[in-house]
This record gives C-alpha cells, structure tokens and sequence, in this order.
C-alpha cells in the first residue's frame, strides 16, 4: 500500500526554477506571504509558478528527492534520499553545491520501510543566497489541521521536474492535505482527491500556518504506491515536533529557527 517516495535523477538538467513566494491560500487567494503559491496537486494537476525561495531540489546519484533550507548552510530532507554512499548536492537557480557533510538521525533504520526516523541534515561549505524555514514548535499539528505540501516528484503525466523544466512547465508543486492522525513520530496526511505526494516528493516539507506565516512541522516520507493514480490512502511524514528528532536538528544545523 505505501512506498517511499523517491525517483531516478536523470542528469540533463542543472537546476530548477525558484523564485520568491507567491500568492495562495485556502482556494487559491490569500495573502502573499503566508499562502502557497496556490491549490495545486503535487500527483496531478498544474504547476507552482512562484514557489518560496526556501525549498530545493537534492540530488543524490540517481535519486531525486526535495528538501528545505533550515538555515543558510543546511538543508533538511529525508534519510533515505541520502543514506548510500556517494556525492549529494543541492541546486537552486543561481548555483549548485557539493554538500560537505550529511549527517543522518542516529536512530534511523535503513532496512525499514517507514522508519520513524526518517531524516537528515545536509551542511553545505558556504552559505548559500537563499531564504529559510523555521520550524514551528509553539502551535501542536493536530487532526483535523490543514497543512501544505511541496514537491518535485511526480506529476498526473507521471513526469519528473526534470521533464517538466525542458518542456518549459513549472518544476514544483503544492497542495493543500489534511491532517487525519499524529503521534510521536508521524503525521498522517491525505489528500481531498485532488492530489498527492508521489516519487520525487521524498524529503520535502509539511508545512503549517502559525502567527502568520508557515513554517515546517514534518517531512514527507511515504505514501501510497500509485500515487499517480489518487488513492485514498493516508501518506506518512516525519513528525519534526517530537523533541528527540527537533533536537537532532538543532544541533546538527545551529541557527535553524524554531516558532
């Protein structure tokens, strides 16, 4: 039923389009700062034009995967994106990166599935022109929240973000999802049949709104396996709230912002 999320990396293109955050919100209005750059599907349904400048694409050897800016030198994205040997870098628009060190959560379990554990920090040499994403710790997620997700993966096309940017489509994806269960390790996410994360998505952010703006509170890990295809199956993503895996973070990444 479920299946991590990742996708062969295939490596024509060099980087991907990231702009400053755009507009959205419930609908697709809403205020510029706070909303996603609007109701989209991340597994069908059209683009996301004007992502926030926070989000990344990372590479490692033949995956694709996506990942967050938590501070100007780290990127947090999920385990099994980088937990095999090899060269892992991270592109934006204007450059392209070797990451230095990748440091994985001690407790992660390679040879599951659905580990609780499922991330890590990515540490670049320098600091890198982006913005970043604060992790919310001052408001719980609970059920019944809504939350925002973005992803590369996968489109309704079965398409990659690599596929999309030659044919001149916008590379990243949002959608809106719904908080359905939470415990210590996992958030429960599921799609009002509009769309899902899917193959590519792995690692990237899940994002509630709190005073204001967004900022992370989990970490896209599984979902269903044809995603493509709507299933209404609940994906499962880190939960970054529980303190053993926040304090991870925080030392593995000083100066990442918590709300």
């Amino acid at each position: 039923m479920f299946t991590r999320i990742t996708t062969p990396f295939f490596s024509c293109l060099a980087a991907v389009v990231l702009v400053s955050c755009g507009g959205g919100g419930d609908g697709g209005g809403g205020n510029n700062d706070t909303g996603p750059c609007s109701a989209l599907k991340i597994a069908g349904g059209e683009g996301c034009s004007s992502p926030p400048s926070a989000l990344v694409a990372v590479v490692r050897g033949q995956f694709n995967c996506t990942g967050s800016f938590i501070t100007t030198r780290h990127v947090i994205t999920a385990a099994h994106c980088v937990d095999a040997p090899g060269q892992v870098n991270v592109e934006t628009p204007t450059f392209i990166a070797a990451v230095q060190r990748v440091q994985i959560h001690p407790q992660y379990d390679p040879f599951s599935l659905d580990s609780m554990y499922d991330l890590a920090v990515l540490t670049l040499g320098s600091a890198a022109p982006v913005s970043t994403v604060p992790i919310i710790q001052s408001v719980p997620v609970e059920e019944g929240n809504q939350v925002v997700a973005y992803g590369f993966g996968l489109d309704q096309d079965g398409l990659l973000w690599e596929d999309r940017f030659i044919e001149g489509e916008d590379a990243l994806k949002a959608t809106y999802l719904d908080v359905t269960s939470v415990s210590d390790f996992s958030i429960s996410t599921i799609s009002d049949g509009s769309g899902d994360t899917c193959g590519g998505d792995s690692g990237g952010p899940i994002l509630l709104q709190a005073g204001g703006s967004y900022g992370l509170v989990a970490l896209v890990r599984s979902g269903p396996v044809d995603c493509v295809e709507y299933q209404p199956f609940a994906s499962q993503n880190t939960n970054l709230q529980v303190p053993s895996i926040l304090n991870f973070v925080l030392s593995a990444a000083p100066g990442t912002q918590v709300r």
